[in-house]
């Protein structure tokens, strides 16, 4: 079986990723992961993912990344009737906005697309949220850290995560209105705006900032949200200028729009790739425990 994983929402897909993971630990599947940016072997990958191991184990292979890799599907489409027919499950995990698979394999796969919630959308997933963790949102909190936020989940949940810890069971209003991650989204994009102007002293001087206030992993984890949002607005751009339009498509507050249209007056887009494909490098080194966070962020830095 084949399943397709896209869509620019990374938080939902990332986490039917992990749900996908924990069922097939549950049933004792054996997994694999396949980053093909990295790696090119198709007949590795073929050979491991249908041979019959002595207990005649089931397997979840997760291939990231093939649209970037046409040898590999060119290989695979080749020979996908086999895979289609396996019980086994493969799994190819696209994050990228533009990135597409071959016509043969998008129609012998299932497919999930996760788009960005809108508002009523992320008002429900906070209701989910609020079963899921036991709590409640006081009358309006839920609105306004919506007003504040937008839609960027992976923010929504570690501020929640944060305002749980000193409140327990119930978020107030007023706990929202102090909220420091929107001030904090836009001391990114200042940061960003000095790396695009080769301040590198200013921008290493507002990470050490950062750094007193927030995680190092959360820290990077927002530096490649924002890339990633300016990529998309990028691409976008190229199709429309119309605010109206770019609003509906990207679900986002007025002024989280109009701040990332700002700072893309100082970026090409060859730059704007450039710098999303260091970070993705050094995320991947994150999670592989090669590096620590802190440290790719400085390694970041000093790469521009």
């Amino acid at each position: 079986m084949i399943l397709i994983i896209s869509g620019p929402e990374t938080y939902l897909s990332q986490k039917r990723i992990k749900e996908l993971v924990e069922k097939a630990e549950e049933e004792k599947k054996e997994i694999k992961f396949f980053d093909l940016k990295e790696e090119n072997d198709f007949l590795l990958i073929k050979r491991e993912f249908f041979n019959i191991g002595f207990f005649n184990q089931k397997k979840l292979f997760i291939l990231e990344n093939a649209s970037s890799n046409k040898k590999f599907q060119e290989d695979f489409q080749k020979e996908i009737e086999d895979f289609v027919s396996s019980p086994n499950l493969i799994v190819f995990y696209e994050k990228e906005e533009n990135g597409s698979l071959s016509k043969i394999i998008e129609k012998k796969s299932k497919k999930e697309y996760y788009d960005f919630l809108t508002k009523k959308e992320t008002e429900k997933w906070l209701s989910q949220m609020e079963k899921e963790k036991n709590f409640v949102f006081e009358k309006g909190a839920k609105e306004k850290l919506i007003e504040l936020l937008g839609n960027n989940l992976w923010l929504i949940e570690k501020e929640v995560e944060k305002l749980l810890t000193f409140q327990e069971k119930k978020i107030s209003l007023l706990s929202i209105k102090k909220l420091t991650s929107p001030q904090l989204t836009i001391n990114i994009f200042n940061t960003l705006e000095m790396i695009a102007q080769k301040k590198k002293k200013e921008a290493l001087l507002m990470i050490k900032k950062h750094l007193e206030k927030d995680s190092p992993q959360y820290l990077f984890s927002m530096f490649t949200y924002q890339l990633r949002e300016l990529l998309i607005l990028k691409n976008l751009l190229e199709k429309t200028r119309n605010f109206s339009l770019l609003q509906k498509k990207l679900k986002k507050p007025y002024f989280l729009i109009k701040k990332t249209l700002n700072c893309l007056r100082f970026f090409k887009k060859e730059e704007l790739e450039n710098l999303y494909q260091k970070l993705y490098l050094l995320d991947f080194k994150i999670r592989r425990g090669e590096i620590p966070p802190e440290l790719a962020l400085f390694f970041f830095l000093n790469s521009i």
